[in-house]
């Protein structure tokens, strides 16, 4: 299954299999007793706040952005970046790349070599705490995410947190989309990919 049907698989559910996926993985995690769920923003806390409710455990929140440095600025590449006002970084060279005369798959291709060989090398994660993480020292930890398909995102939280020292840190998402990260880097997951 290549990377793009695995994201328009966990797309399909609808919110009703998420509450259900959710308190699924909840059962199947009861008797690990962990102390906190920490929920990685955006859809990985609506889904950590079912497993905390589950669970019977406190929720903390974060957020962890993937970012690339473009044209002298740390865009966001999924979202409308908040922090400078501007478009997300696809949207921007797509629209560049049509600019240029090109038609739209004729962007959208472009794009796709540019990303691989200009953006993708220089991207990283910036977290940002919504919730103050300190009250994890010497707590079992349950990481909450909606997805995971490269393991980063997970991989950088999960080392952010470690700073806090925690007794364990585990993980857990709807959807692992690649695999060789099961367990690895992801402990628990409903939709193997």
């Amino acid at each position: 299954m290549s990377k793009s049907s695995k994201e328009d698989k966990i797309k399909e559910l609808t919110n009703e299999d998420y509450l259900k996926t959710a308190k699924d993985l909840a059962r199947r995690v009861t008797n690990c007793n962990f102390d906190v769920v920490v929920g990685i923003a955006d859809r990985g806390i609506e889904i950590a706040e079912i497993v905390a409710r589950e669970l019977g455990v406190s929720l903390l929140k974060i957020s962890a952005r993937r970012h690339a440095f473009y044209e002298g600025h740390m865009r966001d590449i999924r979202e409308f970046d908040d922090d400078s006002h501007h478009p997300n970084l696809t949207d921007i060279l797509i629209g560049k790349f049509m600019d240029k005369g090109k038609n739209e798959t004729e962007a959208i291709e472009k794009f796709k070599e540019y990303w691989k060989n200009e953006i993708e090398p220089s991207i990283t994660i910036r977290i940002i705490e919504i919730d103050k993480l300190e009250c994890i020292k010497d707590k079992s930890v349950l990481i909450v995410d909606e997805a995971a398909f490269t393991g980063n995102t997970i991989r950088e939280v999960k080392k952010y947190l470690e700073k806090y020292k925690p007794r364990s840190i585990h993980t857990l998402v709807i959807l692992c989309g690649n695999s060789r990260l099961h367990p690895d880097v992801i402990d628990y997951a409903y939709l193997l990919g």
